[in-house]
């Protein structure tokens, strides 16, 4: 494999990816057990960082790969700190699962960079 083609596809394995993550989180949100107008306040906090920033940060990804996949990672960053500081304990780890498409659009971005400055 070159170095191009690893490049294309770390960049549209994050695409694919972040469309599943959209989707995913997307459903839960409208046909989930708990509607999000049904929630306390608390609850509100930690969906500003997870879903809502992690998902702008996703799309976001798609023009801009490095600030992008920057906000989505801080926002699962931001989920796990409020979480803790709310005295809820660790949230199980099914949530590091997004951060897949943030680490493969940062890939992606060293890799094309890396073919340009060969280029160069």
């Amino acid at each position: 494999m070159d170095a191009r083609f690893r490049a294309c596809l770390a960049r549209r394995g994050a695409r694919f990816l972040s469309l599943i993550a959209i989707g995913s989180l997307g459903a839960a949100m409208l046909f989930g057990e708990d509607r999000p107008r049904n929630l306390p306040a608390r609850e509100w906090l930690l969906m500003a960082c997870f879903p809502v920033a992690h998902v702008a940060g996703l799309i976001l990804a798609w023009k801009r790969e490095v600030a992008g996949a920057l906000l989505g990672t801080a926002a699962i960053a931001a989920f796990y700190s409020i979480h803790l500081a709310l005295g809820e304990g660790m949230p199980g780890g099914f949530f590091l699962v997004f951060l897949l498409p943030c680490i493969l659009f940062l890939t992606s971005h060293v890799a094309w960079r890396r073919l340009r400055a060969r280029a160069a």
